[in-house]
């Protein structure tokens, strides 16, 4: 059997890249990008939980009721800042934007040493951490959603061997999480954990208000975690979030998958899970990294 590769793959810094991620769009974010000091970045690994914290970003912003009622997708409102799509790349989107911008990336650390280490003004980043088995399996499923030239075409043992191998989008996984981990205690990065936001999700919300100076009532936070939760956010639809997404995934594909915690013992084999338990006690246990 060939080898599957991501449609204009290629590796930048030691990672691998889909390639409506550009190397030249990568660079610029690493070495040039000047943030505002009011930008609030949502910093993930793909399937880690960015877009419920995008929409809790966006209800804190706007108020409850604006994921309804907004009439673009997160692609204009809540730029993926090194996605290149329908000729234009997320540098460009949050040129176009209001203040606060509001922005996402899947990229590590690395690419904003200028900021963290205070050479060029730092926006606020929140971090959504996830159980490994989990997000693999959802990040698996995400890769079986779309349609040619980016369809994944191979089985869950063919991606966990990728995974393995470091070779899936944006990198490894555990790498990136720690890049992040390593500045828990900066004052421009918050770090949540996705299973926490599932047990609380008000008390989540709560933590991120604080984080960015909003005052909040009971209410207001009661409201957002319904308008945010995965039943509202699945009834709004695809188009909600990525009008470009809702293009390229095959017919009858839905973003809004599963959300739960704990669905990865469907598909795990006993020595996969075995591996991932391994890497988590050796590389997050011992950092202090823990998912209940």
């Amino acid at each position: 059997m060939e080898d599957w590769y991501y449609h204009g793959e290629h590796v930048f810094d030691g990672a691998t890249y889909e390639g409506d991620f550009r190397p030249e769009d990568l660079k610029c974010i690493r070495d040039e990008l000047e943030f505002k000091k009011d930008d609030i970045v949502v910093a993930t690994y793909p399937k880690a939980g960015t877009t419920w914290m995008q929409e809790i970003v966006w209800l804190l912003q706007h108020g409850p009721g604006s994921a309804d009622t907004r009439e673009q997708s997160f692609e204009e409102l809540f730029p993926f800042l090194e996605f290149y799509a329908e000729e234009k790349s997320g540098l460009e989107r949050i040129e176009e934007i209001s203040e606060p911008r509001l922005i996402k990336t899947h990229l590590s650390t690395g690419f904003y040493q200028r900021q963290l280490s205070g050479e060029s003004p730092c926006p606020k980043f929140i971090v959504v951490l996830r159980e490994p088995k989990d997000l693999l399996v959802s990040f698996y499923k995400f890769h079986l959603m779309y349609g040619p030239p980016w369809k994944f075409t191979r089985d869950w043992d063919y991606f966990f061997e990728m995974f393995r191998e470091k070779r899936l989008n944006f990198g490894d996984y555990f790498d990136h999480a720690l890049s992040w981990w390593k500045y828990r205690d900066h004052p421009n990065v918050l770090i949540v954990k996705y299973e926490d936001m599932k047990k609380d999700a008000c008390g989540s919300i709560k933590a991120v208000a604080d984080y960015l100076n909003i005052p909040t009532t009971d209410t207001l936070i009661q409201t957002i975690a319904h308008e945010s939760s995965f039943q509202s956010m699945k009834a709004r639809g695809t188009e909600k979030v990525s009008s470009i997404m809702a293009k390229q995934m095959d017919q009858g594909e839905d973003f809004f998958r599963a959300g739960k915690v704990g669905s990865w013992k469907d598909t795990f084999t006993d020595e996969q899970s075995q591996y991932v338990q391994d890497l988590t006690a050796s590389k997050f246990n011992k950092e202090g990294i823990c998912f209940d």
